[in-house]
């Protein structure tokens, strides 16, 4: 999902991941893939762009606290 579409790509996430750079987009989960500069504020377990909240994975929260 983009703030203007949403798009279904055949792509993996760990495919997605590999291609987009490291500094300006972080996983947050198994499912989730979001931009540094969109996010609006984050718990241990969640975070807010434009006003969707999507959860951040256990595995994932160590990297979160990095930001």
């Amino acid at each position: 999902m983009t703030t203007q579409s949403e798009y279904i790509s055949k792509m993996s996430t760990h495919e997605v991941e590999a291609i987009l750079p490291a500094h300006l987009f972080k996983r947050v989960h198994r499912s989730f893939i979001v931009s540094i500069r969109r996010i609006e504020s984050y718990t241990a377990e969640m975070i807010e762009i434009n006003g969707v909240s999507i959860p951040i994975g256990k595995g994932y929260r160590d990297e979160m606290g990095k930001l």
